[in-house]
């Protein structure tokens, strides 16, 4: 359990590292990017250690690019993520921490897929603005 609490931690503060890098794109992308890692390795330790047959999903998020705030997301898991990390170490609820990790993790990919689609749109935006 120790090896999944540290993991929730460095997630945390991969998190925290992101929401402190705000204004740099390459930084805070890094930072979802080895929050995430984090938390799948909590994830798959966790699937070890317990071997149970839990929902492994939390529900998908439905919200459109124009609709999302990532700061309010990264916001959001950096909450459910100190709530799970707080119920194993409390040895409180471990499903009620695995749904809150396992949404943690659904909207990290959001996050990862909202910053990619802004990536290639300013690609694309620089080389169309390229003079010939």
């Amino acid at each position: 359990m120790k090896m999944i609490v540290e993991a929730f931690a460095s997630s945390v503060a991969n998190l925290q590292a992101a929401l402190d890098a705000e204004r740099d794109k390459t930084s805070f992308s890094r930072n979802i990017w080895k929050a995430f890692d984090k938390l799948e390795y909590a994830l798959f330790l966790h699937s070890l250690i317990h071997q149970n047959n839990l929902e492994t999903q939390a529900g998908k998020s439905k919200l459109t690019s124009k609709e999302f705030d990532v700061k309010a997301a990264v916001n959001e898991c950096l909450n459910l993520l100190k709530d799970a990390k707080n119920n194993i170490e409390n040895k409180n609820s471990n499903e009620e921490a695995l749904k809150k990790a396992w949404k943690a993790r659904d909207r990290l990919l959001k996050i990862q897929s909202f910053l990619e689609k802004q990536r290639k749109k300013e690609r694309n935006h620089a080389s169309t603005s390229l003079p010939q």
